[in-house]
């Protein structure tokens, strides 16, 4: 399982979804389900990794572009975590 720890997000004009820098231990793909977990532990998230800048903002640090599941609850300190593609997100009910 690799991890993304959230170090800050930079919303842009051009799309829906902000941009999520952090640094990334282990290997993630795009389309890949991923799974945010909250710092203070009082909930996950699933949704997918949807993009990720070809340069890097600051050296060590990525900068990826999550699902809006995602997107719409990640924080500074928040970590997300790859998931087995057959895990992959819950369809909405």
């Amino acid at each position: 399982m690799s991890e993304f720890h959230v170090e800050g997000l930079f919303p842009v004009s051009f799309q829906p979804n902000p941009f999520t820098v952090g640094q990334a231990v282990g290997d993630f793909a795009i389309g890949q389900p991923v799974e945010l977990r909250k710092t203070n532990g009082s909930a996950a998230y699933r949704g997918t990794l949807e993009s990720l800048a070809v340069h890097q903002p600051v050296s060590g640090k990525l900068a990826f572009v999550f699902s809006s599941e995602i997107s719409a609850q990640v924080e500074p300190g928040d970590v997300i975590y790859s998931l087995p593609v057959e895990e992959g997100v819950d369809p909405p009910r």
